[in-house]
């Protein structure tokens, strides 16, 4: 009597399958299968291949193309929270620390149940990055009112003009004395907060 080649296999790999725990030997010999679970795991992954590119790149260490990937992976369909997350992290190793809280932001939004995005976005806040980002600019404290997340535009003082924002790191400072002398135009002072693109200008506008 001859047997079969499985009861042979089966037969031959016992004593080893016997001496080591659970049955990953078995697996990995294919005489059984794993769990269904694995196939989606597989079908999530290739279903977020740019995003897993971008991970892979934060890993070596180059954000800049990471947060290129990112972006692919939105435009791509991919799902929005890992991309999204994934430039929070890209755009917080570049030192923006206001896109990597609007990042962090969206990916809460997009998945509210992960609560790993919201505790990205308390660390972010905690960081140093943002807290230079709220501290006093060259104008002193009335600058530090318009930093990041504090929606403000108005006066704050009656002898110097008052502050209106332009973006989360530009404001600008209007300028009274000259408005009354030229109740059509205004002049004003540029400032941009992260000082990458350091300007003082002062015109007037029709």
């Amino acid at each position: 009597m001859t047997m079969k080649p499985t009861y042979l296999r089966l037969l031959m790999v016992a004593p080893v399958a016997l001496s080591l725990s659970g049955c990953g030997v078995m697996k990995k010999l294919g005489i059984i299968h794993g769990p269904r679970t694995a196939e989606s795991s597989v079908q999530v992954a290739s279903a977020d291949a740019l995003t897993q590119i971008g991970r892979s790149q934060l890993d070596e260490n180059d954000p800049g193309l990471a947060a290129k990937s990112f972006e692919q992976a939105l435009t791509a369909g991919e799902r929005p929270a890992p991309a999204f997350n994934g430039l929070g992290v890209a755009y917080a190793r570049m030192g923006r620390a206001d896109l990597a809280a609007r990042y962090f932001s969206l990916a809460a939004q997009a998945d509210p149940e992960n609560q790993r995005y919201r505790a990205n976005l308390a660390t972010l806040h905690q960081s140093s990055q943002m807290a230079r980002l709220r501290a006093p600019g060259p104008q002193g404290s009335r600058v530090a009112q318009v930093s990041t997340g504090t929606p403000f535009s108005g006066p704050v003082g009656n002898e110097d003009g008052r502050i209106v924002r332009l973006s989360p790191l530009e404001v600008k400072i209007v300028i009274p004395p000259f408005e009354a002398k030229h109740p059509e135009a205004t002049a004003f002072v540029r400032i941009d907060l992260d000082g990458t693109r350091a300007r003082r200008k002062r015109t007037s506008e029709k």
